[in-house]
Order: structure tokens, then sequence, then C-alpha cells
């Protein structure tokens, strides 16, 4: 009999970010520190406020080929060396970068928190950069490039930016063979010498305090002095609207459809209904997208729709891989889940569903010293509250079937939507040109590009 009825879900418990103790190290370095003594294992970064946006034109790829560089070693250890090094400790450091910033991550042991920190300064402060450890990772990035046309999710991903930003704008612009092939060791080693302490943050989660921490990292960063470029501002978006792009792979079996536009930024007041919103159109299983092309029509594996944000910028995004033979139909299924995500409210059950999600999934962003210092960063790169986390419940119990609608019809552009398509071309070309000459969605035009995104020869 206990069975026969689905338990309740219980209500989220009242949530509590954790308060992080900000100060600034002689240097001028900010650092953001979390004490969790849980646990004898820390996650430390260092993030500086420059990244792929930033790359000299023709050069593109520059802060990818420094990352992936920079966690090659040290001037005293090659590669092996220094990965046995790292094993010793049971530590984990490595270098990454993104479009708004690069920086050092680690993850590493209280017992040997003196130890990886002595490793972590000489990684930060005097890395190998080898010219031979250079070109392995740039071939490793050219065979990166070379795999991704042959896959229509990749090819089609690859596009977006542009697509939306313009070619020109620092988050539209591509790496390709050629902007590698640029990428010389001594830009490299600009790079690395620009990033200095001032601007830069070091983010700490663990089992030390402020003292402890501070007492650590004097002696280590001792004579690392200056200041890292200021960030800067990217010019409004600059791309082409009202455009369905297909980017051939030629037989390919399925396709992958992408419908986007801008979208409204991170520290929207509105992110709350934003996050709902999209949920329910396409953020989860039980999804309107999924249900409709995967469950219903039985074309997709799994369709899904949400916004990705950029420092102050973003993007609504709703794609899938589809069989060939649907593509132009599953075209038109997207938009009519997104004109009735404008027009229908939300069900009770829907909202109540995908709130419920956020609600339970919210201590998971500090569950691990990791996760907390993924928060944190995200807090800083998006300029939004140390509290943000703190009156996110409150945003989401407020919010109603209304509210849900006024966000979508807000920010969801049905008439102003691009779509791009990659898969076979000579399969595709006549059914997305019957699209452009039906109008859907406001589209005017067909152009066809190579994963490049240059006209095909």
């Amino acid at each position: 009999a206990e069975r026969a009825q689905r338990p309740a879900v219980q209500p989220a418990p009242p949530f509590t970010s954790p308060s992080p103790r900000r100060f600034r190290h002689d240097n001028g370095q900010e650092v953001v520190h979390v004490e969790r003594h849980d646990h004898p294992h820390h996650a430390i970064s260092h993030a500086f406020p420059l990244g792929a946006g930033d790359d000299p034109r023709g050069k593109e790829g520059l802060a990818a080929l420094t990352a992936r560089l920079w966690s090659q070693g040290t001037e005293d250890l090659t590669k092996d060396a220094f990965e046995a090094q790292q094993d010793a400790l049971g530590a984990n450091l490595w270098a990454w970068s993104n479009t708004r910033r690069i920086g050092l991550q680690g993850r590493a042991l209280k017992a040997n928190l003196p130890q990886t920190l002595d490793l972590a300064a000489d990684l930060l402060l005097r890395p190998g950069l080898r010219k031979d450890d250079l070109e392995r990772v740039r071939a490793d990035l050219r065979a990166d490039l070379l795999q991704e046309r042959g896959n229509t999710r990749d090819v089609a991903s690859r596009l977006l930016r542009p697509t939306l930003f313009g070619a020109a704008h620092p988050w539209g612009r591509l790496t390709t063979e050629a902007t590698l092939k640029r990428v010389q060791p001594l830009d490299i080693r600009r790079l690395h010498t620009a990033l200095k302490p001032q601007g830069a943050t070091l983010y700490v989660v663990g089992d030390t305090t402020p003292e402890e921490l501070t007492a650590l990292l004097t002696p280590r960063l001792a004579g690392w002095t200056g200041a890292s470029p200021a960030p800067r501002t990217p010019p409004p978006p600059a791309g082409r609207q009202h455009t369905l792009l297909l980017i051939d792979v030629p037989k390919a079996p399925q396709s992958q459809v992408i419908l986007a536009s801008t979208g409204p930024a991170r520290q929207s007041d509105d992110y709350p209904a934003h996050l709902l919103m999209t949920a329910i159109l396409g953020g989860s299983f039980s999804s309107r997208v999924n249900m409709n092309l995967r469950e219903d029509k039985g074309w997709t594996y799994g369709a899904r729709a949400g916004f990705t944000y950029i420092d102050r910028g973003g993007w609504f995004e709703a794609s899938s891989s589809v069989r060939s033979d649907v593509t132009a139909d599953a075209a038109r299924e997207f938009l009519k889940e997104i004109e009735r995500m404008t027009q229908a409210p939300p069900t009770t059950a829907e909202l109540e569903r995908e709130r419920g999600g956020a609600l339970l999934r919210l201590p998971a962003r500090f569950a691990t010293q990791s996760a907390t210092l993924d928060t944190l960063e995200d807090l800083d790169a998006f300029h939004l509250p140390p509290d943000t986390w703190d009156t996110f419940q409150q945003s989401l119990l407020r919010l109603d079937a209304d509210a849900i609608t006024q966000a979508a019809q807000q920010t969801l552009r049905p008439a102003d939507l691009t779509l791009i398509v990659a898969g076979d071309a000579k399969t595709l070309r006549e059914p997305l040109q019957r699209l452009v000459t039906e109008r859907l969605g406001g589209l005017t035009r067909l152009v066809e590009l190579t994963p490049d995104g240059t006209p095909p020869p």
C-alpha cells in the first residue's frame, strides 16, 4: 500500500552560503578565502583578467595555447618530473583559460599544503614554457580543430558566437589552424609576463585560517609585484540576424540544429525568472522541447534550451542533434515551443517541478571545496554581490506563472532568431530553403559556410 502513493517532496531547508574573508596581500593581490575545516583538502585558484577575448587579431588561440603550455612544468621540472611531484604530494595543478580570464588552479591536501604551494609558486612565477612542449600542445589543439569538423554539434557550436556577436567581436573571433600557427614562443612569454598580482584574485577554500594562509603565501610570492592589464569593455554585438546558416558536414547522418539570439546579462534582477523559464522550456528531461522532440516525435536523444552568460552579456540557445530527414521539421517544432513559451503560462506542475529542483540543487554549489571556489569565482566574474545565493531561495519562491510568462516575453524573440544547422548540405539545402521561403521565425536568407566560417569554395 505504501507504494501506491508517491512520497511528497519536502520543502528545501533554509540556505546560507559561506561568507568569504576578503583581504589584500602585500603585493596588492586580492585574496578571497573560505575556511572549511570539515575536510583536509584545499582548492586554490589564481585568476587574471585576460582571456581569449584579448588575443591579438590574427593570433586567436594565444590564451588557450598559453594555458596548455603553462601546465607542462617549470623551469627546473619537465612535464614528467612535474607530474611526478604532484603525484608524490597528492596534489593537482593546472592552468585554464576562457573568454575573459586565464589562471592557475589546484587541489592540495592539508598535510602537504606547504610543499604544494612551493610547487604552485614555481609554476606561477617560473613556468617552463618550452618550445618542444609548445609544438606538442599546438599539434593537440590543431587535432581538436580537425576533429570538430567531423562532428555536427561541434561545428554548429563553433560558429554560434561569430554569428551572434560578429566575427570581429572579442567573443566571436575564431581560432583556426592558421591563427594557431602564428602564435610564437615570444607571444606566450609576453602574455605570461603581463600576469601580475594587482588586478588578479587568489581564491582559497580549505582547512586554513586567514593568518595561516598569509604566513604561507608571503615568502612564496615575495618579489612578485606589478599590475595586470585592466579588463576591456567589449563592444555591442554586431552579429547577423534573420539568417539561416547551413554548415556542410558531408554525409553526416544527423544534423545539429541551433536557434539562438543575444540574451540578457547574468546581472539582471530577473535572473531567477529567466532560470525557471528556460528550465521549463528546455532545461530538464521533462522540459517542453525534450518531451516534444524526443518523447513525442522520437527524432532525438535529447533537446535543450537555456541562456549562456559571458561577463555582462550572453545568448539564448535551443539545440538538438536530430535525424537529417527531420531537420527542417525540428526547427519548426523548436520555434513552436519558443512561441508557446511566450504565450502559454506554465502549469502548476511545471513551475513547482523546476522551482523545487532549483531549490534542492542550491546547496550543491557549495558542497565541496572545489564547488565553493568555482561559485565564488563566478560571482566575481559576473560582478555579483556576495549575498547573491542567500537571497536566491526567496526570489524563486516569489515567482508565479505570470512572472515566468513575462520573462519569456522579455527575453525570447521568436521573430529575431538565427537558425544554425550543421549537416549534409546536399540533403538539407532544399528543405531548409523552404524555411526561408516561409519566413519561419523571420528568416530572410540562407547562407552556406565552411566550419571555419568562410564561404565554401
